[in-house]
């Protein structure tokens, strides 16, 4: 594993993406570790797995480019954004439709971006570019096929979110208590609330904070 770059605090290295499976659910099971794909300049911050309802698991990694891998019987690898220094911070959902969504940084212009391909084809948009703002990307998919995402502000050190609930993407900091929001997970319940847990780094606490 050779260091191939530094910058902004993200490291890139040039190394394998393996996959670690069980063959059964059974407490005794084996697990076995399957190769990917190699080589990549692949950031050390955050490689994401989801799996759609018929058995299919997507990958989602990158740091140089964004890649996508799914296994459908065979990996597959493709380049789904071909941008220059994305794809860290990755975040993926898949909803009922068995359609990938995936959040993640944009390194080079300091902005969170999202792609998808429910409309059949790969789409990448620049979501918030306001500030250096895309760190700690955390994505979910309500039942109704919306899509929502919590990240980092780091030129403020605030919480953010931001949905197309409404029908467009609309920004919003959640939180601006001191440094936080950083290492953030999101998840929505069945009744599509929203609930985000996220580090307090100025008292040393774990938040969470919930839509009503």
């Amino acid at each position: 594993m050779n260091i191939k770059q530094f910058s902004y605090g993200l490291i890139f290295f040039t190394m394998n993406l393996f996959l670690i499976l069980s063959q059964n659910n059974a407490a005794g099971a084996k697990w076995l570790i399957e190769g990917i794909d190699a080589p990549h300049q692949i950031s050390d911050f955050y490689r994401a797995i989801a799996i759609t309802n018929n058995g299919v698991v997507h990958v989602a990694y990158g740091g140089d480019h964004l890649y996508h891998a799914y296994n459908d019987g065979t990996w597959h690898i493709e380049t789904i954004d071909s941008s220059s220094r994305v794809g860290s911070d990755t975040s993926i959902a898949v909803d009922s439709n068995n359609k990938v969504h995936i959040s993640y940084f944009d390194e080079t212009n300091d902005a969170l971006k999202y792609i998808t391909n429910a409309t059949g084809s790969w789409v990448p948009v620049t979501l918030d570019s306001s500030g250096a703002v895309g760190w700690y990307t955390s994505i979910a998919v309500d039942s109704n096929h919306k899509v929502h995402i919590s990240y980092f502000d780091s030129t403020n050190a605030n919480l953010k979110y931001i949905t197309n609930s409404t029908g467009s993407w609309v920004p919003v900091t959640l939180d601006s208590g001191g440094v936080v929001g950083a290492f953030n997970s999101i998840a929505i319940d069945t009744q599509d609330k929203v609930h985000i847990s996220y580090l307090d780094s100025t008292n040393c606490l774990n938040r969470q904070i919930m839509t009503v």
